[in-house]
């Protein structure tokens, strides 16, 4: 299967969280709800708590309404504790909630919107919808918590003019994420007002603040080997195997947010890391 997630992470983040219009649909469209009820879309701080000492407080792209929270996360990779750092956020947006001796008060909607470059059911669909349930019966336990993950790699594979209306919304709005050919970036969104204004912000995102905006997606994949496709070579490994993964993602200077982010290790622990390794 081909990996469809050309955009580093903090780009994707950047580009969503940069266009409130762009945000607007991207959430209409996945959740398929009507834009009219979230014109009061606004976008918070990128943290879900300020709890200094709470692990992964700091999402990509987070928004509310006056009803509803929408989370949006950008997945290079499956690793060990990805779902549970997903999971985190949506924890700490309820808890966020709940006032201390009141117990019944309405609680906010929360969507998690999950961008992943892979399947992740590996069930060959385009996007999956998750809710709390009861497993025998399929009763909603909570009608308003819900993750919606989409599959770049099965976007990718897919050919434009046999997929349904739904899919060519996601098609359109993710196609910036599926390739890094400029030119048919361009082509594909000639006339489109949404995503020329996306497509220019991404320009300027490469002028002004990166020297490159997509990932080596071979070089990538060779240093994470605990991504879907390598899952069992992380789980056989040891730490000293993840410690030379980070090695030589240091070697092919990614920073520390990137390597943060796709091993799930701490800021002292990379810290301890790069003395080891100047030592």
């Amino acid at each position: 299967m081909k990996k469809g997630l050309y955009l580093k992470d903090e780009v994707a983040a950047n580009l969503i969280s940069s266009d409130l219009e762009y945000a607007k649909e991207i959430i209409a469209k996945t959740t398929g709800i009507d834009e009219k009820y979230i014109q009061d879309l606004r976008i918070l701080s990128p943290r879900v708590t300020n709890n200094i000492n709470v692990k992964n407080r700091y999402v990509d792209a987070l928004y509310t309404t006056d009803e509803s929270y929408y989370n949006i996360e950008i997945n290079y990779t499956t690793y060990p504790g990805m779902n549970t750092k997903n999971i985190s956020y949506i924890c700490h947006l309820i808890i966020n909630q709940t006032k201390k001796g009141k117990l019944d008060n309405k609680l906010k909607g929360i969507t998690q919107i999950n961008i992943n470059n892979f399947d992740y059911y590996n069930k060959g669909e385009l996007y999956y919808i998750s809710s709390i349930m009861e497993e025998k019966n399929h009763i909603k336990r909570e009608e308003n918590i819900k993750i919606i993950d989409i599959s770049l790699p099965i976007l990718e594979e897919k050919d434009y003019n046999e997929i349904s209306n739904k899919e060519k919304e996601i098609y359109r709005l993710f196609y910036v994420f599926i390739t890094n050919n400029k030119n048919k970036i361009k082509e594909f969104y000639e006339g489109d007002e949404l995503m020329e204004k996306v497509v220019k912000k991404l320009d300027e995102l490469t002028e002004d603040f990166y020297e490159g905006f997509y990932y080596d997606k071979e070089k990538l994949d060779d240093i994470t080997h605990y991504n879907i496709g390598h899952k069992e070579g992380y789980e056989e490994g040891s730490l000293q195997k993840q410690i030379a993964i980070i090695k030589n993602m240091l070697d092919n200077n990614y920073n520390d947010d990137e390597i943060i982010k796709i091993t799930n290790i701490t800021q002292e622990e990379l810290d301890a890391i790069k003395k080891e390794k100047d030592a």
